[in-house]
């Protein structure tokens, strides 16, 4: 009986053989990793809790003040982003956001700095008006 195949055999895949000293080979990514050392990490989630906090506290003010929210939205569509930070200082937020403003929302992004300067965590809030 001859083999059918559905394409010549020139169109299937050639498969190489294994050599043979590849039969105990481990790649170079698989070693042993050190023990973990979580301080870092415990640290910037101490530091994030302040920064929700602060989140927390602002999107209540947002949420509940009809004024302090047409305010906010006032001063970016004037392109007064100096206002907005004073506006969102008066909150009683105690990290000062990055704030970007475009014609759809507002974007806040609160970053903390550990005591050597390091960026060990950041926040995006990002909230629609348009």
């Amino acid at each position: 009986m001859r083999r059918r195949y559905l394409y010549p055999p020139s169109y299937y895949p050639y498969r190489r053989p294994i050599p043979p000293f590849a039969a105990n080979y481990y790649p170079s990514y698989i070693r042993d990793f050190p023990p973990a050392n979580p301080e870092l990490f415990m640290r910037s989630a101490k530091q994030m809790k302040i920064l929700l906090k602060d989140a927390e506290l602002l999107m209540g003010k947002i949420s509940e003040s009809r004024e302090f929210a047409a305010k906010i939205m006032d001063m970016a569509q004037q392109s007064k982003s100096v206002e907005v930070g004073k506006i969102l200082q008066g909150s009683g937020i105690k990290s000062k956001p990055v704030i970007k403003f475009n014609p759809d929302g507002l974007s806040l992004i609160f970053h903390s700095k550990e005591a050597n300067d390091l960026d060990c965590c950041n926040l995006q809030v990002v909230l629609r008006w348009g």
